[in-house]
């Protein structure tokens, strides 16, 4: 996020899959405020959006460890926010196949 063309505060966050997983494992060890930021993240919600859910800690930081995990991604308007992947929605996607 050093990079000076980023607009941290207009961009928006999507969680990767492996955001989803970390959410369900909890393997990362996150503290209690990144782990916040990263359940919030929907690919909506911009930078200065997570500011508010940073509670004294440097939102920058956060997401910027988010993203060196390879939990979360800066989304671009053209790129869709992805669905967690889940056996529901593979079972769904079968059924509609099937119908």
């Amino acid at each position: 996020m050093a990079n000076g063309s980023i607009d941290f505060r207009s961009t928006k966050f999507s969680k990767t899959q492996t955001g989803h997983d970390e959410i369900k494992s909890r393997a990362l060890g996150l503290n209690a405020v990144a782990r916040r930021l990263l359940v919030v993240i929907n690919g909506k919600r911009s930078g200065a959006d997570l500011e508010q859910f940073a509670t004294g800690q440097d939102a920058v930081q956060l997401v910027t460890e988010l993203m060196t995990h390879g939990l979360i991604s800066m989304r671009t308007e053209d790129t869709p926010t992805p669905p967690p992947n889940s056996a529901a929605s593979a079972r769904a996607a079968n059924s509609d196949l099937n119908d």
